[in-house]
């Protein structure tokens, strides 16, 4: 099996374990002693300061972010809490450590991974804050030489509606980079226009055809009934689950479709191994609550790899049914189940 793609399958980076309630804490404890915690307690504090929000949030992350990045994993934690806390004061301190970190990668002619994962982390921290400001980094980004930062660009520069992102969106959906390709499909969907559209038509026939979903998806967020059935007609052309089912279902839920979630839901019960991890993945990505409860199912299977990429997909769903499976799964056996959901009910903002 390839590579994961972005949207598809996440990675389930486990941590050690944390202690509980760490949510349920004041602003002012969760930022007392972060230094001194356990590094396990530390992020599950940060991604709670991140949910919170306020000026007072926003402070505290942004003392945080050493340029000297002595530890890149807490960075990255700390640009993705300062993203989520929605705050335009957090965008000055992103975009400094940007500049710092390409500054560092045009005098050293390239960066580590972890570091050029951190600049993918900024860009989409910059997307969710939605500020004007961020343009010229993100375009800039758009056209970097790491798939991961240019994909994570073309997604913050179709949430700012960037009219001169069209023309480098449409030559990154139809570059070499399938991942690149499929966040410039998503964007080019969101930003429209003729041009765009032209672009996601051609899409469709790409020799990729795990490409092929994501034009599609793109012409439905322009209104387009041709997308809306070719996502139809991924989920009846095999019998059995294929890759191309589950991206198509996946998009089919974030337009608010229910048979798209059923498709999911069914997928993430009974397919082959490879294409239900795929499905529980996705489920969770859809971000629809209804999600919850095949996910919960799937958080009972007797493989822990399983239930660590449920409740990894759990945290990212809303509502009471996602939070209660989440704090089921916090006391379980394996040691990594129990981090991801802790860290889950810490991104929803909910005490264990």
């Amino acid at each position: 099996m390839r590579h994961a793609r972005p949207i598809i399958l996440a990675a389930a980076a486990a941590c050690a374990c944390a202690g509980p309630g760490a949510k349920g804490m004041p602003s002012d404890r969760l930022a007392a002693g972060l230094s001194e915690v356990p590094a396990a307690e530390r992020f599950l504090r940060i991604d709670a300061l991140g949910a919170r929000g306020g000026k007072a949030a926003v402070a505290v992350l942004a003392a945080r972010l050493d340029p000297k990045l002595p530890d890149p994993a807490e960075a990255g934690a700390l640009v993705r809490a300062l993203g989520r806390t929605g705050r335009t004061e957090a965008v000055e301190p992103l975009l400094s450590l940007w500049e710092t970190l390409l500054a560092r990668k045009f005098r050293l002619f390239s960066l580590p991974p972890e570091l050029e994962s951190l600049r993918a982390d900024i860009a989409g921290a910059l997307g969710l804050l939605a500020d004007i400001k961020s343009v010229p980094a993100l375009r800039r980004g758009l056209i970097d030489d790491d798939r991961r930062v240019a994909a994570a660009s073309a997604g913050a520069l179709a949430a700012l509606g960037d009219a001169g992102s069209r023309a480098p969106l449409v030559r990154l959906a139809e570059g070499p980079d399938a991942d690149a390709s499929q966040a410039a499909f998503e964007a080019l969907g969101r930003r429209g226009g003729s041009e765009a559209e032209a672009a996601l038509r051609r899409g469709l026939e790409a020799e990729d055809t795990l490409r092929r979903p994501a034009a599609a998806y793109g012409l439905a967020l322009m209104g387009r009934v041709a997308g809306t059935l070719r996502l139809e007609g991924f989920l009846e052309e095999s019998l059995e689950p294929t890759r191309e089912g589950v991206l198509a279902a996946h998009y089919l839920g974030r337009l608010g479709r229910d048979d798209g979630m059923r498709w999911l839901a069914a997928a993430a019960a009974s397919a082959p191994s490879d294409k239900r991890l795929l499905a529980i993945d996705a489920l969770g990505k859809a971000g629809r609550e209804e999600g919850a409860e095949p996910l919960a199912a799937a958080a009972g299977d007797a493989d822990p790899a399983v239930r660590t990429l449920a409740a990894l997909a759990l945290g990212r769903l809303p509502g009471r049914r996602a939070a209660d499976a989440l704090r089921g799964l916090a006391s379980d056996a394996d040691a990594g189940v129990r981090a991801a959901a802790r860290r889950g009910l810490a991104a929803q903002g909910v005490s264990e």
